[in-house]
């Protein structure tokens, strides 16, 4: 990358989008927006009682991730662009033992599946923690994790934490 991830700036915009005019979830937005410094962007005072709820965890979701932003090694692990269907990407610490990726799927296809994303960048001797499940590195980075197929302009947070 020409900047640092650190250096994007990244917020939670409102929904409908005033030039595509999708509609996009509060928290996918917020998942979007975990790329780069998080912010909001957008009137508050328009938000509904579950929205202003969820901004606390998802302030707290990126403190917890600030110093990986700041420090940590990333990797493209898809490309919409390329794939015409979904994003992921992910960081990971220097020391392997902490990574969080983020899975977009922006248009879904008819019937879409599951699939299998080859993560990047960990230890393939440690053993992580996805979402409460153990895998082996080597697994998430040869076999892959499974991602559920998900609808249009849907956003995953994955938490790897090393065990």
């Amino acid at each position: 990358m020409l900047y640092p991830i650190s250096a994007i700036g990244s917020h939670v915009a409102k929904s409908p989008n005033d030039i595509s005019g999708r509609e996009v979830s509060f928290e996918s937005r917020a998942v979007a927006a975990m790329f780069g410094t998080f912010g909001y962007e957008l009137d508050v005072t328009k938000l509904s009682e579950d929205e202003l709820k969820q901004i606390p965890k998802q302030i707290a979701r990126y403190k917890s991730i600030r110093r990986l932003i700041l420090d940590g090694e990333y990797y493209r692990i898809a490309s919409y662009r390329e794939n015409k269907e979904y994003d992921a990407y992910m960081i990971v610490s220097e020391d392997k033992k902490e990574a969080f990726m983020i899975y977009m799927q922006v248009l879904s296809k008819a019937f879409s599946r599951s699939r299998l994303l080859r993560l990047e960048g960990l230890d393939s001797d440690m053993k992580y923690d996805v979402n409460g499940k153990v895998y082996d590195g080597d697994v998430l980075m040869n076999a892959g994790l499974l991602i559920p197929g998900s609808n249009d302009f849907e956003a995953q947070f994955i938490k790897i934490t090393a065990v």
